[in-house]
């Protein structure tokens, strides 16, 4: 069955349950049962299907891939996770309590996560264009950018949205090592959903 790019296009939905905010842009849906990913039957060499981000937008002749998460519920998971850990670990030697410490940080996970992401999706556009499996896709050759687009719960807080940052220029310098040919070297956001509404919610259909 031959699919059309257009075939895709939804009013986007971020999924975070804290978050009453309805966007009004819409996007390709690149993710879930009913995305380009899994309708395409995108796989690895592993038969294991890749992650992706949510969507691709097209915003004023740019292309912007958007990834929605709770990424404030995420981060007091795993950081409550890694206190637990912490407690458990304390007796090990420095070095191993370190490497493990290191690793288990909400801010590690956050990262690898999102770098997974970057990476993956990055094979699955490149699936698409060398297979030619979607008719009608957009040029990729277009200028792009990488959203991470996350709620918070209380607006005053400014303490995750300095980790973010922080986060934003790690994942920047990780995946400055990958070999991608449309996710590497393009400006990455991160910012909340009253901001994404704000400045790009007037996106037409």
């Amino acid at each position: 069955m031959t699919h059309n790019f257009e075939d895709f296009k939804e009013q986007m939905q971020h999924e975070i349950s804290s978050c009453c905010i309805i966007l009004s842009s819409y996007g390709y849906k690149l993710d879930g049962n009913n995305g380009i990913k899994t309708k395409l039957r995108i796989v690895d060499s592993g038969n294991n299907s890749p992650k992706s981000f949510d969507y691709i937008q097209l915003y004023n002749n740019k292309i912007f891939f958007i990834e929605f998460s709770d990424l404030e519920a995420q981060y007091s998971q795993l950081n409550g996770r890694h206190s637990n850990v912490q407690e458990r670990i304390k007796d090990l030697p420095l070095c191993d309590y370190k490497s493990i410490n290191k690793i288990l940080k909400a801010e590690r996970q956050i990262e690898d996560e999102v770098t997974g992401k970057i990476n993956d999706t990055d094979f699955i556009l490149r699936e698409i264009v060398n297979k030619e499996l979607l008719q009608n896709f957009v040029d990729l050759e277009k200028e792009r950018h990488i959203f991470i687009v996350w709620h918070s719960t209380n607006p005053d807080e400014i303490d995750l949205a300095r980790i973010f940052e922080d986060l934003r220029g790690k994942i920047i310098s990780k995946i400055s090592r990958f070999n991608l040919k449309y996710m590497g070297g393009i400006p990455i956001y991160f910012l909340t959903v009253e901001t994404y509404q704000t400045r790009y919610g007037s996106a037409m259909k």
